[in-house]
């Protein structure tokens, strides 16, 4: 059956259904409650995984559900289900295992089935309490967007505000032969300004995979970019991506979506991974790496500040490098 409803992709056909009616994620979290409610009524929890899970996981997925947070609300619903008269499971076994009325246990449970609901509320509406642990997916990534006619859109996002773009018409050969442009951009809440004339509204979505923009002055109204950057950087790697100089030696850092790190001093170049952990950002340098070099990486605590990265060393050399972020014209 869980096989069926993958291949017919009936959770697709349901959201695409649905959609028309069901316009935003919250109107979605209050149907998808009640849903797994009666669902925890009537069926165990192995069962419910393997029956529900499959049609809900995609339609939640259309609708930015984070799928840690939908685990949570899915497990919390079902727990409150067994204690659900008429048919909790949960109640049956302790009017056997108590000898008292399942009638009593009914009345009993109402206070405490309550209590869990206003929990589920709180859970399903304060997503930050269940996700808290998850860090957060950045908007620095390489966004695509092709619509039915072949026309793209490309956007580079990167550190500081500097972004490259470009159109390309497949029916204008010029658009396909020209560069793109380097500007910058910003965000303001849920707002994206992209050079001095695009303005949209914007939502990442699963995770750092999609980038919803939404323009509201043109006829193209919502479109979904997609992230060839895989995996999609997180926030705190998001702040580094780019180029920066060294302000004392000259010497150029350019930090890259694949993880790894280009340091351009008097022609050499240098390579190192890189990692970003709370305040630290440690580096290996690739060519000991690829020698199977067991040397520990160097760490340094960061602050990034005013377009800037300070860079501390923590061993005993006690390095202090401060870095600029470029322009976009000398980013791009």
């Amino acid at each position: 059956a869980t096989n069926y409803i993958v291949y017919q992709e009936v959770p697709q056909n349901l959201f695409k259904m649905i959609q028309g009616i069901i316009t935003n994620k919250y109107v979605f979290l209050i149907l998808l409650n009640v849903f797994l409610l009666g669902v925890g009524c009537i069926m165990d929890i192995f069962s419910a995984l393997v029956v529900v899970v499959p049609i809900i996981y995609p339609i939640a997925y259309e609708y930015n559900i984070d799928l840690v947070h939908l685990g949570i609300i899915f497990l919390a619903n079902l727990e409150i289900g067994y204690l659900t008269p008429p048919v909790g499971m949960n109640l049956f076994i302790s009017a056997i295992r108590f000898k008292k009325p399942i009638m009593e246990l009914y009345r009993s449970s109402l206070i405490f089935i309550g209590l869990l609901i206003f929990s589920l509320i709180v859970i399903t509406y304060v997503p930050a309490m269940s996700l808290w642990f998850i860090e957060k997916p950045s908007i620095c990534g390489q966004w695509e967007y092709v619509a039915d006619d072949g026309k793209s859109d490309y956007i580079v996002l990167k550190s500081n505000g500097n972004c490259y773009r470009k159109r390309v018409d497949p029916s204008d050969m010029m658009t396909m032969l020209a560069g793109g442009s380097a500007s910058k951009y910003r965000t303001e809440g849920d707002l994206l300004y992209i050079g001095e004339d695009s303005v949209y509204k914007y939502e990442i979505y699963n995770s750092g995979k999609r980038l919803l923009l939404i323009d509201e002055k043109s006829d193209s109204g919502r479109n979904f970019y997609i992230n060839k950057v895989m995996p999609p950087a997180k926030e705190r790697v998001g702040n580094f991506i780019g180029m920066w100089i060294d302000e004392n030696s000259g010497d150029e850092y350019r930090f890259e979506f694949s993880g790894q790190l280009k340091v351009s001093s008097g022609g050499n170049v240098r390579g190192f991974y890189y990692n970003v952990e709370g305040k630290k950002l440690a580096l290996k340098e690739i060519e000991n790496v690829s020698a199977g070099n067991d040397d520990p990486a160097v760490v340094y605590r960061y602050a990034i500040k005013d377009g800037s990265i300070v860079l501390n060393g923590t061993s005993a050399k006690k390095e202090h490098i401060k870095l600029k972020s470029l322009p976009p014209d000398d980013e791009f």
